[in-house]
């Protein structure tokens, strides 16, 4: 017996294992990235398909902003 897996499309506040998420970005045809995490030693991790340090941190706060309007209701 074999089942169909469905992706749930509505958010949630669970975590969600870090592959699922950078599997999920892969699929989308992304124009840009930015990547924050933390590895399984605690380091930080980050990278980003922008050279511009001013653009990372716009893009971020625009992120930031999404996501406080988010959770705010």
């Amino acid at each position: 017996m074999t089942a169909e897996i469905l992706k749930f499309p509505g958010g949630t506040k669970l975590d969600i294992p870090a592959e699922n998420v950078i599997a999920a970005a892969h699929e989308c045809n992304l124009k840009e990235a930015i990547i924050i995490g933390r590895e399984q030693d605690g380091t930080a991790f980050y990278a980003s398909s922008l050279g511009d340090a001013g653009h990372i941190l716009l893009e971020l706060e625009k992120f930031k902003k999404m996501l406080l309007e988010a959770y705010s209701e």
